[in-house]
């Protein structure tokens, strides 16, 4: 069954269109990454897909329901949740505190500020299981200030993580990580529940043919292929327009 379904979806800022008739599944409980080279309208997709932006024509369909056009804050109430390429985080406050503003953000019931922070029981719990799930256990008193940079896109995954959200969309989740970093937030997203579905767009090929079991690739706009990792890689238009000659 598919959980995120794009039917001839096409977007334009004036006279340029970025994205032009796309049409795609993603599969429920899939790891699908979205490249492309810069300008292929990966960023713009996902703005799409996230609310943040209005599709000229076309249908988005989550669960198969229609959701083009939906605020990114219904959406989230849907079960879309997103990390973006820079960080967003209170660097001031510790990694409890982002994760438990996180889960207080996406509960319907109204938040009184007077009352004790222990009182919200089941919201520490969940920010706490949500730093369990991204190796941030150890670090939940810690300053964000004071953490290492992978550590920083850990906490954004965690921070999505949040919204329980059944399709998770990861915006260059290993940008600026280093080898080791990197090596472990690949394991980490790894290791995610399969009842959440995830998309990511990401520039690094190793974490795009370590993590995803399809891969769609974008070309000025345009779908150019989606397969196994294994298709990509032998695709010659593929190699051609993105991964270079001699491929990945």
């Amino acid at each position: 069954m598919a959980a995120l379904v794009l039917e001839d979806l096409t977007m334009s800022f004036g006279a340029l269109e970025v994205i032009k008739d796309i049409s795609l599944d993603v599969k429920s409980g899939e790891r699908h990454a979205i490249i492309g080279p810069n300008g292929a309208g990966k960023t713009t997709l996902f703005n799409l897909i996230t609310g943040w932006l209005k599709p000229k024509r076309g249908r988005i369909l989550l669960d198969g329901q229609s959701i083009a056009g939906m605020s990114p804050r219904r959406l989230s109430y849907r079960g879309l949740a997103r990390s973006f390429q820079r960080n967003t985080l209170f660097e001031g406050l510790t990694v409890e505190e982002n994760l438990r503003l996180a889960c207080q953000a996406h509960r319907r019931a109204k938040y009184d500020p007077a009352r004790d922070r222990t009182a919200y029981k089941d919201i520490l719990e969940k920010a706490h299981v949500a730093a369990e799930t991204m190796a941030l256990g150890d670090s939940l008193g810690k300053p964000v200030d004071e953490l290492a940079y992978g550590q920083k896109r850990q906490l954004e995954v965690g921070i999505a993580l949040c919204a329980d959200p059944k399709i998770l969309l990861l915006d260059e989740p290993a940008a600026g990580t280093s080898p080791g970093e990197r090596t472990q937030l690949i394991s980490l997203i790894g290791d995610l529940p399969r009842n959440v579905t995830v998309v990511l767009v990401e520039h690094d090929m190793d974490v795009v043919f370590e993590v995803s079991d399809r891969i769609t690739v974008l070309d000025y706009g345009r779908l150019l292929a989606t397969g196994r990792p294994e298709e990509i890689r032998e695709s010659d238009a593929v190699r051609e327009a993105y991964l270079g000659k001699s491929g990945a």
